[in-house]
């Protein structure tokens, strides 16, 4: 490959040699150090290449061998700028472009992030901004630790974070900790589990504490279910000693929860009238469309725009993209009662999947859809099985 390169730098040409002794042109060729590659041999004739450097002194071996030499190709750089040399205006071009593309190379267009679940791109985006890391800011002028600092003192539930920069990019990578300790946990202070809700207890794993409930037990929210006073007795039952632990266990509870909607059957739908899409290019803020978007009463706009990029980190302030636009007019319509029904019964089980993806089990569950003449009324109910129990400090008294 770099010497494909270096050959075309250099410039060469493909030459056809003729005559009745063309080995005696090679042999001088060889025994000058003439550099020839890519030799084609058909009968009295030969293809090959050869720098144009030295074909310019193979004439005195021309003469001794007796041969002829036409020119195929001519391939390289300098032929290129010698056919080219009147296009000075593309030159000047090319000569921009490079200067842009090393000059937008020194700042950043992109900020990207990876790894944040709780906390959307939106969120840190606009913390970022606040604290003056933004689009077309120098490279140079980010702090990378400062900024990782910064993330980690703000969000006490990012435990993890790490920032580093990508060609054109910032690429901002946290590890989020829900379950992350307070100080008062680091220092195991003294606590009760009590009830967060109203239930029934299904099972009860004590591993610290005193238990003070069994399976089967009902108990009213903010009733104490393991305490973590632990009292030390003597063999006649007397209380020798006292403690006080972190109470810990796995504790299931049972409870119930009530569902209740409704919705009008007459009910106003879009009805589209037209619809167009406009494409434009975006440098910086500026954006320049064809046919730009006036937003009026009964219209929709959804915009999808690209980023421009030469590498897969260097990216640049251009973009271009599609607006579709939607006119609509309103028209208002009435549920048929199967439409409703179908319309009800979906609400439900967007309701049941919202309680499952929160980490609840849903062990029983009965809907009730009541259509009449101008409403469609749902009632439900669930039965949930789920981890209970909170900590709450326990106050000593001396």
């Amino acid at each position: 490959m770099i010497e494909t390169l270096i050959r075309f730098w250099r410039g060469y040409v493909q030459i056809r040699v003729e005559g009745d002794s063309p080995e005696r042109f090679l042999n001088l060729c060889r025994y000058h150090k003439r550099n020839i590659w890519n030799l084609q041999w058909d009968e009295n004739t030969i293809i090959c290449s050869v720098f144009l450097k030295d074909f310019f002194e193979l004439k005195s071996l021309i003469k001794k061998s007796g041969v002829k030499i036409r020119i195929v190709q001519k391939r390289g750089v300098p032929f290129f700028v010698e056919k080219n040399k009147k296009r000075k205006a593309a030159y000047i071009s090319a000569g921009i472009s490079l200067i842009s593309i090393y000059i937008l190379s020194l700042f950043l267009w992109d900020i990207q992030f990876e790894g944040n679940i709780h906390y959307t791109d939106d969120v840190l985006l606009q913390f970022l901004n606040q604290n003056g890391y933004v689009h077309g800011m120098k490279l140079t002028d980010i702090q990378c630790e400062e900024l990782e600092k910064k993330i980690r003192n703000t969000y006490s539930d990012i435990n993890w974070v790490s920032a580093m920069i990508k060609g054109t990019r910032l690429v901002v990578k946290v590890k989020e900790n829900s379950a992350m300790l307070t100080e008062e946990d680091e220092k195991e202070s003294p606590q009760d589990l009590v009830a967060d809700r109203d239930g029934t207890i299904v099972s009860i794993i004590t591993r610290q504490g005193t238990p003070q409930v069994h399976a089967g037990d009902q108990v009213k929210k903010g009733e104490t279910l393991v305490t973590g006073k632990v009292e030390l007795k003597n063999d006649a039952g007397e209380v020798e000693k006292t403690h006080f632990v972190k109470a810990d266990a796995d504790i299931v509870i049972e409870w119930s929860e009530a569902y209740q909607t409704d919705f009008p059957l007459l009910h106003e739908e879009r009805n589209y009238i037209d619809a167009r899409s406009n494409y434009f290019v975006q440098i910086f803020d500026w954006r320049f469309q064809i046919m730009p978007i006036n937003k009026k009463e009964n219209m929709e706009i959804y915009t999808e725009k690209n980023q421009m990029h030469l590498f897969s980190n260097f990216y640049l302030p251009f973009y271009y993209g599609v607006s579709t636009v939607k006119v609509y007019e309103p028209v208002e319509k009435e549920y048929s009662e199967e439409e409703a029904r179908k319309l009800a019964e979906e609400k439900w089980a967007q309701y049941l999947k919202e309680k499952t993806e929160e980490g609840k089990k849903i062990v029983r569950s009965d809907v009730n859809i009541q259509i009449n003449e101008t409403r469609c009324e749902i009632e439900g109910n669930i039965t949930v099985r789920e981890k209970g129990g909170i900590g709450m400090e326990i106050v000593q008294e001396e």
